[in-house]
């Protein structure tokens, strides 16, 4: 099975979901909210002091998760840290693809680099294919 990193904004309610039907079908999935160093930054974080140190561990931790994951799933909607997340994949090759189960995304940056799906078994199936080219010029 494949490691799959999953990217969304802290509050987005179709996470758990995704984390839970990538998990069943027995891949192994990097969970921000649960990471398996323990590294985690919230809105809830209150020490200024310490922000700054514990952000960096934090970007360092979810640097490598990305490099090393065979898909990025970023759920959508989402906000610039995701978009700068889809960036650093695009930067290490790592196959990405956007998951939209709420809307008809049609930017078209994101039509041309990146597949978009919008139904949860649909995007199950995806990842059992994640050792595809990662960008869709590569596959032509």
């Amino acid at each position: 099975m494949s490691k799959i990193y999953i990217a969304s904004t802290l509050n987005n309610p179709t996470h758990n979901t995704v984390v839970d039907a990538l998990e069943k079908k027995g891949h192994e999935v990097y969970n921000y909210r649960n990471p398996p160093n323990r590294k985690i930054l919230s809105k809830t974080d209150t020490d200024l002091l310490d922000f700054p140190a514990r952000a960096a561990e934090v970007l360092a931790s979810e640097r490598t998760a990305i490099s090393n994951a065979d898909l990025m799933i970023a759920i959508y909607p989402f906000g610039l840290s995701v978009a700068t997340e889809i960036g650093y994949a695009f930067g290490t090759r790592t196959k990405c693809i956007i998951y939209a189960p709420s809307t008809t995304l049609s930017f078209e940056l994101w039509l041309i680099a990146i597949p978009i799906i919008h139904n949860l078994d649909e995007l199950v199936e995806y990842t059992d294919n994640a050792n595809t080219p990662p960008f869709k010029s590569d596959a032509e």
